[in-house]
Order: C-alpha cells, then sequence, then structure tokens
C-alpha cells in the first residue's frame, strides 16, 4: 500500500479549482487534501466547503501546519520566490504551476533549496503529459515525416495586464510553452541519437 501523502493548497486559484484540486481529490488512494490557504479567509473557506476541508488565513499559517507534506502553489509567479522558498525551507514538497520562477538566479535558488531541505520540486508543465504529445512522439520516431530540420511554434494569449509584483511576467507566460516543446523535441532527438 502506498503512503497517502497530506496536501495543502497556497491560493485559490482558478486553475486550483476547476483542474487540480479535483484531480487530488480522485486519487484518495495517494493524496489527502488537507486545507486550502487564502489571504482572504472567505474564499479559503469558500473552496475548503467545497472541497472537504479546512480553510487556512495566511500563507505562514500553512506552512507552519506538521500535518501538511506538500503543498501545491497556483499563485502568481511574482509570489514564488518568497513563498515556494519558505515551503522548501519547512520541508514541504512543492507542485507550483508555471513559471516557477521569474528568472534563472531565483529557479536555481529554488532547486539548491529543495536540494538542501531533501524535498521534491516540480513545475506544473501538464500540457508535455497530453496524450497528443505522445503521439507527436510516435510519428517522429516512425519517420513518418522525415527528419525534423526547423522547428516554429508561437502560442498567444489575449491582451493582459503583464505586471505582477511589478515584474513584467509577460514574455516567461506566453513563450515557456513554446520552449518547452521545443526542448522536449529535442531532447527526443538526443535520446534517439544517444541510443542508436
Amino acid at each position: 500500500m502506498n503512503k497517502i501523502i497530506n496536501i495543502g493548497v497556497m491560493g485559490c486559484a482558478a486553475i486550483a479549482k476547476r483542474s487540480v484540486i479535483p484531480a487530488i481529490l480522485a486519487l484518495p488512494e495517494c493524496f489527502k487534501l488537507v486545507a486550502v490557504a487564502s489571504r482572504n479567509v472567505d474564499k479559503a473557506k469558500e473552496f475548503a466547503d467545497r472541497f472537504g476541508c479546512e480553510a487556512v488565513a495566511g500563507y505562514d499559517t500553512l506552512l507552519q501546519r506538521q500535518d501538511i507534506e506538500a503543498i501545491y502553489m497556483p499563485l502568481p509567479t511574482g509570489f514564488h520566490k518568497k513563498w515556494l522558498n519558505e515551503a522548501l525551507s519547512k520541508g514541504k514538497h512543492v507542485y507550483a504551476e508555471k513559471s516557477i520562477a521569474m528568472n534563472y538566479i531565483d529557479a536555481d535558488q529554488m532547486v539548491e533549496n529543495a536540494k538542501q531541505f531533501d524535498v521534491a520540486l516540480m513545475e506544473g508543465f501538464m500540457f508535455q503529459y497530453h496524450s497528443q504529445h505522445q503521439v507527436v512522439f510516435e510519428i517522429l520516431k516512425s519517420g513518418e515525416i522525415g527528419e525534423v530540420r526547423h522547428f516554429a511554434s508561437k502560442f498567444g494569449f489575449p491582451h493582459l495586464n503583464p505586471v505582477i509584483s511589478g515584474m513584467i511576467i509577460r514574455l516567461v507566460a506566453v513563450h515557456c510553452w513554446t520552449l518547452r516543446l521545443c526542448c522536449s523535441i529535442c531532447s527526443f532527438y538526443s535520446q534517439e541519437i544517444h541510443s542508436k
């Protein structure tokens, strides 16, 4: 029997409500949703009532809890540096929505903290696990379309307010998917080359 991981959710974002919390609840043999935290206690209570867990006022309070082993963090990227590092330093595993950091230096520090405190850290790039990507890799592997010599992609959003916590994130938000897909394609070819 697998150990059940107790999860706390840091923030009441739409993606948490729509996708991730229902996914956590769909796997009771793996996860237990213990609490949802928000800076606004009424919002936390709304989520707690909906999903059958405890409401917590404030992120610090959530991180102090000894009954929570892992944090799901759907906070805006501009809040990750502070709260993600706090969670890691408290010995909590963290699954954070993309983009995990505003820059390389912050991301590197997060990785170092995860190593130092011996906890898992993962960025929520769920799209890469979609079955359509497996189909693409199978087509590439079969040689059906020949060798890929050029890769180009575009991804966009309607005009959004690009400032969160005084930082510009639009470039990161829009281009992270295309860069990640490009890396996946390149690593596929690298694995193929190394396996021959």
